[in-house]
């Protein structure tokens, strides 16, 4: 790969990045910090049991252990889920909207401006397609407009015919 071709900048969309970022770095922490306190606790119960009796000690860690992990699963995962499927309605609900966009003014249906929610991102993305397809949007208008005003004028002389 040629110099010219390598990509300077690590984020390139540096406010959606950052923000997807962030969710994601206090999602892994707060489930660092859960299965730590899990982690002590299961600690805590098995160092009692060892001065005892190694063996149910021993016993007691495998049962802890796998406690923790179904309770951190059964914590963290809806909590995934909830972030994720949020993360894809604002993503790829405008990501859908802007291809269907794209399709229309392929097809020539000239539709108004592509509009997404309030709060979705792609935005800088919807403004320039906007802008890149505007022209070719009023050029479609201004032909499906005079088609329209010829098929309706041959009309009445059709008639009168």
């Amino acid at each position: 790969m040629s110099k010219s071709h390598r990509r300077r900048q690590v984020l390139v969309d540096r406010r959606l990045q950052l923000r997807l970022i962030g969710w994601l770095t206090l999602i892994t922490l707060c489930a660092l910090v859960f299965q730590a306190g899990l982690f002590l606790s299961a600690l805590a119960d098995v160092a009692t049991l060892a001065s005892s009796d190694p063996q149910i000690a021993f016993e007691q860690a495998l049962r802890s252990g796998t406690r923790m992990l179904f309770v951190s699963v059964a914590a963290v995962l809806p909590l995934m889920v909830i972030v994720g499927t949020l993360a894809a309605f604002r993503i790829a609900g405008p990501l859908y909207r802007i291809q269907q966009f794209l399709e229309d003014v392929v097809a020539g249906k000239a539709p108004a401006d592509c509009a997404l929610r309030k709060d979705d991102e792609l935005t800088r993305l919807r403004d320039l397609v906007n802008a890149a397809t505007a022209e070719q949007r009023q050029r479609d208008a201004a032909r499906n407009e005079r088609a329209t005003e010829s098929e309706s004028g041959s009309e009445p002389e059709t008639r009168a015919a």
